[in-house]
């Protein structure tokens, strides 16, 4: 786990990467619910892709995509700052 949480650090550091840690503090929030990928292009419209126990799905649906907006958007106001959570991935890091 330690050389996981190492590189996730590493990652943080890099300019094309952010990385925002959502605090126990937070409480719940709509990422509980599981993952998703929410892929923006500049070309096309937005997709959000999902895996889960049954398999994995993509959904183009207008309405379903700014679900998922909507709780990303929610979920970045939820995390704190990159360097924060740089921090706390470094604290981390210390405890494995």
């Amino acid at each position: 786990m330690r050389a996981q949480i190492e590189h996730l650090a590493e990652v943080a550091e890099l300019p094309s990467v952010r990385v925002q840690v959502i605090p126990f503090k937070a409480g719940a929030h709509p990422g509980m619910n599981g993952a998703f990928t929410l892929l923006r292009f500049d070309d096309a419209q937005s997709i959000v892709y999902l895996e889960n126990l049954g398999g994995a799905s993509v959904t183009r649906r207008r309405a379903d995509v700014c679900l998922y907006e909507e709780a990303f958007n929610d979920l970045q106001i939820l995390a704190v700052g990159p360097e924060e959570s740089l921090g706390m991935i470094r604290e981390a890091i210390k405890k494995h």
